[in-house]
């Protein structure tokens, strides 16, 4: 069964009991299916989402940096041998050479190498946390979309049904004689902009479930269960929003990169320092002999000066990126909150009218019925009730949309 397959195929009529059939399948979906509730969502995301997995791997190739970081040299220890004849008055004899070189790193830059290492190891366990921050908002986001889709289909639900009362109400007058032929058909072409509407609204809400089982790495063939509401307790104020600011996971590894730059830079200032080398040497030669000796390059062409102004160079390309950082993340919260603040007001407005788009549509079709109204009058009180009521849910899935990016900008662990 596919993801999306929540939904079954029913017959068309009577239109009133398929419409029921889709919105109790839509609210419970298949027995089998995984349940995906707030909960369940948050926790595929932080474990598989694709984001996530990313992340992970490559978090796994800085690590890999630790793996001999703290060897004592770069350059390995070096062994020869040669061996050749030599020819003597008195006769010819094999001569035998055998030579050690060991190179000795009397900078501390093997130290300074592994305190790099370990540093980003941190940056990249920040990283990691930031893209399950980022998968987490991206998942709800999604969760969102399904809840929404899904009112939106129970909207529409409804709709239908006022439809298919208005039109059954239109034919059996026009049986009776007391209205023409012009209304009939237009309660006919009502109910089929209802049916078109519904059927549009099915799709959106399938094209969720996929988009949301993409997002959590969940297989596009299995039945999911989507539970939840859209509603959302009160966000809590700017002010406790931008005490955990120092928190959010970007602005931590940007925090650390600082640390990484400027260790960065004493270790190319430490490789700058030549690595003098212990050599051994002994063989046979006319007699045995064995020399000691030290080789010390001079640091004349080649003093790790490009990668020592490259680093000095980052030290203040983390600095500029901490600081650019910080003030990013404060304007995108002070943004997020007075944007969700907003729709948080807007939406009180159109909640607290939805009681007299009851009744405007009630007494509109009453009206109509006892012929006290044209069909005219009805389909335009409808249309305007209709869009009060698209309104009213838009401005619902708005602010539940702005709630998970506002605990995002906080960088909340949602």
């Amino acid at each position: 069964m596919h993801c999306l397959s929540s939904r079954q195929r029913l017959p068309e009529r009577p239109i009133l009991r398929r419409c029921l059939s889709i919105l109790i399948l839509f609210v419970y979906g298949p027995v089998s299916a995984e349940t995906l509730d707030r909960a369940r969502v948050i926790e595929l995301a932080r474990l598989q989402s694709p984001m996530v997995r990313l992340a992970v791997a490559r978090a796994g190739e800085t690590l890999a940096l630790r793996v001999g970081a703290r060897t004592p040299t770069a350059p390995n220890p070096e062994i020869g041998i040669s061996v050749g004849p030599r020819a003597l008055p008195t006769g010819t004899i094999v001569d035998v050479v055998g030579s050690l070189v060991i190179p000795l790193d009397l900078s501390g830059a093997s130290g300074m190498r592994a305190r790099e290492a370990d540093q980003r190891a941190r940056v990249a366990e920040a990283e990691t946390d930031n893209a399950r921050r980022l998968a987490i908002a991206d998942a709800l986001d999604g969760w969102v979309a399904v809840l929404g889709s899904r009112e939106r289909v129970g909207l529409e639900i409804e709709r239908v049904r006022l439809d298919e009362a208005l039109w059954t109400s239109a034919r059996a007058r026009r049986e009776a004689g007391t209205i023409g032929e012009f209304d009939l058909q237009l309660a006919s072409v009502l109910r089929a902009d209802g049916r078109a509407r519904l059927q549009r609204a099915e799709g959106a809400h399938e094209a969720a479930i996929i988009s949301l089982c993409a997002r959590l790495g969940l297989s596009l063939t299995e039945p999911v269960r989507v539970v939840g509401t859209l509603g959302a307790d009160p966000a809590p104020t700017l002010d406790a929003l931008l005490t955990s600011l120092a928190r959010r996971p970007d602005r931590v590894a940007a925090e650390l990169n600082v640390g990484v730059a400027d260790t960065d830079a004493v270790l190319q200032r430490r490789l700058g320092t030549p690595a003098p080398r212990l050599t051994a040497t002994g063989g046979r030669d006319s007699e045995l002999f064995v020399r000691l000796g030290v080789d010390l390059p001079l640091p004349v062409y080649q003093r790790n000066q490009t990668a020592l102004a490259v680093a000095n160079a980052h030290q203040t390309t983390a600095a500029i990126a901490r600081v650019i950082g910080v003030m990013s993340t404060e304007a995108e919260l002070r943004g997020a909150h007075a944007t969700y603040v907003a729709a948080r007001r807007a939406f009180a407005t159109l909640d607290a009218a939805t009681s007299s788009m009851t009744d405007a549509e009630h007494l509109a079709q009453r009206s109509y019925e006892l012929g006290q109204t044209t069909l005219a009058n009805l389909v335009v009180a409808r249309r305007e009730t209709s869009n009060a009521r698209a309104a009213h849910l838009d401005a619902k899935i708005l602010l539940a949309h702005l709630r998970v990016a506002l605990d995002a900008a906080a960088g909340a662990d949602q």
